[in-house]
């Protein structure tokens, strides 16, 4: 994969971070100014709601047919 597959960025194009794996999670790493940090989908999710998190659930497309 190129770096630009790993970009994440708003539905309007501004880049946000790096897609990377640390510890064998997924997680969001975002470098400014000489700085890096890294962030998980659920502590991102926490920040943005102000509620703790326990799962996110993730739905394939074998879930959806099973849901339908």
């Amino acid at each position: 994969m190129s770096n630009g597959e790993h970009e994440i960025r708003t539905p309007k194009g501004l880049r946000i971070g790096n897609r990377s794996v640390v510890d064998g999670k997924n997680i969001l790493q975002i470098k400014r100014g000489g700085c890096e940090d890294y962030i998980s989908a659920e502590s991102l999710v926490e920040s943005i709601h102000g509620l703790p998190v326990k799962s996110i659930e993730f739905f394939t497309a074998e879930n959806q047919r099973k849901e339908a």
